[in-house]
């Protein structure tokens, strides 16, 4: 019997792709393993391998077509034989991205109608007006909690309103004015597709997390001179290099921050991945640093700048936007002050890091000495971590940012 090549669900938030390039067209010999073709979604460009040995013997979506998890694009095996089902061979395609990803599993559809829904899930589902059946649990047979609910929600936000779009939009009304006022004029511009996750995202995070935040004051003046001295004698990193090593040392002292919600419990995380904001022409993406708590500054410094760059040009791999579980936003280089940022769910806790200021603070003998201070932010779900144990995180990455003799 042939074997389909079966579109396998893509990630968390990642709902749709389109094919971008067959490696072999049909009638050519292929074997299991082998990267067949390649896909694009809206942030990341990764290949499917073949499941199986044999020849392409039908591709179902050509170059430039849009699928979706479940979706046929082939069909492999020996001339003459027909393939089978296609919820039956989907979790035998595989992607060609590391193992990272271990938390989305390749389940046909159908199966959500099958499982078991927590109380906490099937409220949450009630009140974001989602039909639970559609719901597909992270983890074949067991119940769909809120997690499994969080991350449909983000990823029909994704798809949703582009399928409820007609070809042509319809002008909007103008606005009504008041008496006596003019009618405003005014153009539409459409989202991105990131952009429109970001906007899901956000909504539900500042809707259905409890969310608060904690600032606190460092001094980051020898941080900036050792910066300076590395840049003349070793390597030239950024301030954003130092403060993502110096954030996953802390947070292996603070473990909590570190972690997430999920249906009455805290699942705190054993590796240390954070991602940090960058500003793209497409929107807002937040690539990962994986295990940064293992990693040296140098490591940082040369990952980081490749997935800055990867996400101003639009190629970012699937593993490189995955995994995350905590996010650090920089917007310091803007002058920004300081700022409040909103939780990234499903993580606990997010980080916002202000502009370097110079100020004068007060001596003990009444005199005045100068430093330069930077604003931290922490915005937290509370119900994983309470002010307390942000207040002492924060206390924890001062003391790495004001004493950095020990950063590597």
């Amino acid at each position: 019997m042939a074997t389909n090549l079966v579109v396998p669900i893509l990630g968390e938030a990642i709902n749709e792709a389109t094919v971008i390039r067959w490696n072999k067209g049909i009638g050519e010999p292929v074997k299991r393993g082998e990267e067949l073709v390649e896909l694009e979604t809206d942030k990341a460009v990764l290949s499917l391998e073949c499941p199986a040995n044999g020849q392409v013997l039908k591709i179902l979506a050509e170059a430039g077509t849009l699928v979706r998890p479940g979706d046929v694009l082939a069909e492999v095996g020996r001339p003459g034989e027909v393939a089978g089902a296609p919820a039956a061979q989907a979790d035998t395609v595989s992607a060609a991205v590391p193992a990272q990803v271990d938390s989305v599993t390749a389940a046909a559809p159908s199966q959500a109608r099958q499982q078991r829904i927590s109380p906490a899930a099937k409220q949450m589902a009630k009140a974001l007006g989602i039909d639970p059946s559609a719901v597909i649990p992270s983890r074949p047979g067991a119940r769909i909690t809120t997690e499994d609910v969080e991350r449909f929600a983000a990823e029909a936000a994704q798809t949703a309103p582009i399928q409820a779009l007609p070809a042509t939009l319809p002008t909007p009304a103008p606005v009504s004015a008041a008496r006596g006022e003019t009618e405003i004029p005014f153009h539409s511009q459409q989202l991105t597709n990131p952009q429109k996750l970001v906007a899901e995202r956000m909504t539900y995070s500042a809707r259905q997390i409890p969310q608060f935040s904690v600032s606190m004051d460092v001094e980051v003046g020898k941080l900036l001179t050792l910066k300076e001295e590395l840049a003349r004698e070793v390597l030239k990193v950024s301030l954003t290099t130092f403060l993502v090593k110096l954030t996953s040392q802390a947070l292996e002292t603070h473990p909590l921050l570190n972690a997430r919600y999920n249906d009455g419990e805290v699942m705190v995380f054993e590796q240390i991945n954070i991602a940090v904001a960058v500003a793209s022409s497409g929107g807002l993406v937040a690539p990962v640093i994986h295990q940064a708590n293992q990693r040296s500054l140098g490591d940082i410094d040369v990952e980081l700048k490749a997935l800055i760059q990867a996400s101003r040009s639009g190629q970012l791999s699937l593993e490189q936007i995955t995994g995350a579980t905590f996010t650090l936003s920089n917007l310091g280089m803007f002058g920004v002050r300081e700022f409040i940022p909103l939780v990234n769910p499903p993580q606990a806790a997010i980080l916002g890091v202000g502009a370097t200021r110079l100020v004068s603070l007060p001596l003990p003998n009444w005199g005045l000495r100068a430093a330069t201070l930077m604003t931290l932010t922490v915005s937290a779900d509370h119900r994983v971590v309470d002010g307390e144990a942000v207040a002492r995180f924060l206390t924890t990455l001062r003391d790495l940012i004001e004493n950095p003799k020990f950063v590597s």
